[in-house]
């Protein structure tokens, strides 16, 4: 059974998947007739209820576990409470665990979660190549990947799809006028940073454009080691119009840089901030919605359930969701 995703409700309520956004979280900014044909597509395609439609039920012990990075960010702490409230309606229990990007962690975890009998885990993939470990899943125990690809294995995965945005917002910005655009981002060794990166690349290759290397710099996890990378871009004799920043660190950076030397630099990000609309400068920020992502990942532990228990002969599954963009205009 296809799985509606928030793509097919916008289309079939004929706004953009920006819009149904915002009514699935209750935002204003939507008029009455948009909102009455957004709840009637929701209804019709089953995108709010199907979760508990088709529930977790009927496992052994109604028991799942998340492991992920930390509770510490709003993207992480959001996904938990999500998978939390699915996990409520459908009477089954979350145990969240947190494995500090920590992959012997990670794999330790795994093999505690199958001797306390849980059903099933949603994990967040720490740092690590698992190809040639035999124990990076212990037997019969479903697992659903979030958010990332775990390195060195093939397994069911359900992330946004990072890459596609990443063109999207080169697009964007070659469309406002920018050509010389940088890219200031964190870990690209691993994803999803490795798939933000490519994206760029190719992104300005799509536009006849080969990246500057001058222009790319990564392994940014603070705002103090970001600092120096900005100040080298924006005093280069040719310096950048826009940048693509793929973290929470180098935005808040990036933008408290611009407001202190005047700096009329575009942002586009895939972080968001708590107050966007007071942007010094044009800021395009691409997200994703944590429910669907969290009802997506729930419904594909279903199907792997399904296919259990006595053991998985089936193909892997991936699952790309679309991503949604607002534009903030400096005020």
């Amino acid at each position: 059974m296809t799985v509606p995703t928030l793509r097919d409700v916008a289309a079939l309520a004929g706004v953009s998947m920006s819009t149904v956004s915002r009514v699935l979280n209750d935002r204003g900014g939507v008029t009455p007739e948009k909102r009455a044909r957004i709840e009637q597509a929701l209804q019709q395609l089953d995108y709010v209820t199907n979760v508990s439609a088709r529930s977790l039920r009927g496992t052994r012990t109604r028991t799942y576990a998340l492991l992920v990075d930390d509770l510490n960010t709003a993207f992480f702490s959001g996904l938990a409470e999500s998978l939390t409230k699915i996990a409520l309606e459908d009477g089954c229990t979350l145990l969240i665990v947190t494995t500090q990007k920590a992959y012997e962690r990670e794999r330790r975890i795994l093999m505690e979660m199958r001797a306390r009998q849980v059903d099933g885990l949603f994990v967040v993939a720490a740092s690590g190549d698992r190809s040639g470990d035999r124990a990076r899943h212990p037997a019969g125990l479903p697992v659903v990947y979030v958010e990332r690809f775990p390195p060195g294995i093939d397994a069911d995965v359900v992330t946004f799809d990072y890459y596609r945005a990443g063109l999207e917002q080169i697009d964007q910005l070659w469309a406002d006028g920018h050509r010389r655009i940088a890219f200031l981002g964190g870990t690209v060794a691993e994803d999803p940073g490795r798939r933000r990166l490519a994206a760029f690349r190719d992104g300005l290759r799509s536009h006849g454009v080969e990246p500057d290397p001058d222009l790319i710099s990564t392994d940014h996890l603070t705002d103090q080691d970001t600092w120096p990378a900005l100040e080298q871009l924006r005093t280069l004799a040719d310096p950048p119009t826009a940048l693509v920043v793929t973290v929470a660190p180098p935005l808040h950076a990036a933008l408290r840089m611009a407001a202190e030397h005047d700096w009329p630099i575009a942002i586009a990000s895939y972080e968001t901030i708590d107050t966007p609309e007071l942007t010094p400068v044009r800021l395009i920020i691409t997200h994703g919605d944590l429910d669907e992502l969290a009802r997506v990942a729930a419904q594909t532990l279903q199907g792997l359930l399904a296919d259990q228990p006595v053991g998985r002969t089936t193909e892997h599954r991936t699952v790309l969701l679309d991503t949604v963009v607002d534009r903030y205009d400096p005020t």
